[in-house]
């Protein structure tokens, strides 16, 4: 039988719709359906805002993506590719890759700014893959040649649908860190180096891929950063205007154990022929995350805060103990209730002279903790006697305050204004 051709052509029409309906029913219908290639696109960026740059106009090439590797494995950890960039000395902001995967559950490791070598023991494909389970750190706080290191792990499900756009970011292994320096001393000062305590060794390897907990970062050491030439700050540096100093550590956590529980900044510092050092406190900062920017202000001054408690335990019990945990950070310790005074002197570091003050207007607010549960009269400050009185009840507690002192000049002006947290303890 012979067919005319308006009827061959509408068979052959209807015989590539049910083709098409095969294929979508694959595509659509279907997208959990594994082992079928599929073509994907893989995005590749640092984690971040789209600058790449921590959020810092200051930021260098070294901490963006220059070289990146990615390796995907299946459930059972087998090599199913590798794909890299080459090395090229030019930042590389991102990347988008065009490949072909099998559909299925999969587990993505990304890096960047690393070697192969540096990562994988074991990197073959159709082989199990072995990484290292740790990077070296770099030395005092530098770069290292190709950069930052950065690296994630990501679970993915690749479906069984065309084009599908899988996004991965790599995390930056170090925290960052700048100290923003205002000087209010009165005199010139040059900044030689920066101490921070509870620092995970600077000599140690960091772990490859983001811990899953905070305590595989602890660090119980101090971690002095030197800069290649000394910081000079001139009097009058505003803090609109500061001078700065940069460098990278391994993420850390302060332990349980670490008194004051928060981690401790010290800088070397030089006034002409004297050599000094000036403490400050990182109130609460317990922690320095891999890939997190910590921006530290700080204002060098001339005056020196010391607090002498005095109370009224019965016999045998232990007075009352003030520990200075910086510059401008205090506790004070208390063993039994009752009634004590707090004595502040603040004393101009330039001429050991004792100075005139008062407390500011509104200048002792609590930050944390209720006075109600461990005061049975709350402290307060005594304009007459310059002291903060106050009296401890029976319960046990921690109450922060702020306290904000007008350092006088002898014609009763204002010289300068000075904060410090007081922590009240029993």
């Amino acid at each position: 039988m012979k067919y005319s051709t308006p009827y061959r052509f509408f068979a052959w029409l209807i015989a590539l719709l049910l083709i098409a309906a095969c294929s979508s029913e694959n595509d659509v219908t279907n997208p959990q359906q594994e082992g079928v290639p599929v073509q994907v696109d893989i995005q590749l960026s640092a984690k971040g805002k789209a600058s790449r740059v921590w959020d810092d106009a200051q930021a260098v090439v070294g901490e963006m993506m220059k070289n990146w590797i990615v390796i995907i494995t299946n459930t059972s950890n087998d090599i199913e590719q590798i794909i890299y960039s080459s090395y090229s000395g030019e930042k590389e902001e991102d990347a988008d890759i065009s490949l072909t995967l099998t559909s299925g559950p999969k587990i993505f490791y990304s890096f960047a700014n690393v070697t192969l070598a540096d990562v994988a023991t074991v990197a073959t494909v159709g082989s199990p893959l072995e990484l290292k389970s740790n990077f070296p750190a770099p030395a005092n706080g530098a770069l290292l040649a190709n950069g930052i290191p950065m690296s994630n792990s990501q679970a993915i499900t690749v479906r069984n649908v065309q084009q599908q756009t899988i996004r991965l970011e790599v995390v930056r292994m170090m925290a960052k860190v700048t100290l923003k320096i205002a000087n209010a001393s009165g005199y010139d000062v040059e900044v030689n180096s920066a101490t921070l305590s509870s620092i995970t060794p600077i000599n140690a390897e960091i772990p490859l891929l983001p811990p899953a907990a905070i305590a595989k970062a602890i660090g119980a050491t101090n971690y002095t950063y030197t800069p290649s030439s000394v910081l000079s700050v001139p009097n009058g540096t505003l803090d609109t205007d500061p001078k700065t100093l940069t460098f990278y550590i391994n993420e850390s956590a302060v332990a349980s154990t670490d008194a004051p529980p928060y981690h401790m900044l010290s800088l070397g510092t030089t006034q002409g022929s004297t050599t000094n050092e000036l403490r400050f406190a990182l109130l609460n900062w317990d922690r320095f995350a891999r890939n997190q920017y910590n921006i530290i202000p700080i204002t060098l001054h001339n005056y020196k805060l010391t607090i002498v408690a005095r109370d009224y335990p019965p016999i045998a019990v232990y007075p009352a103990v003030v520990v200075s945990n910086g510059e401008d950070n205090f506790t004070v310790t208390f063993s039994d209730g009752g009634d004590f005074e707090l004595i502040p002197t603040i004393t101009r570091l330039s001429d050991g002279k004792e100075m005139n003050f008062q407390l500011a207007s509104g200048g002792m607010t609590v930050l944390s903790g209720t006075p109600a549960t461990l005061f049975k009269e709350a402290p307060v400050y005594n304009a007459t006697t310059k002291e903060i009185v106050g009296v401890i009840g029976n319960t046990t507690g921690t109450v922060l305050y702020q306290l904000t002192f007008d350092v006088l000049n002898d014609d009763k002006t204002v010289a300068r204004q000075l904060i410090y947290k007081l922590y009240i303890t029993r």
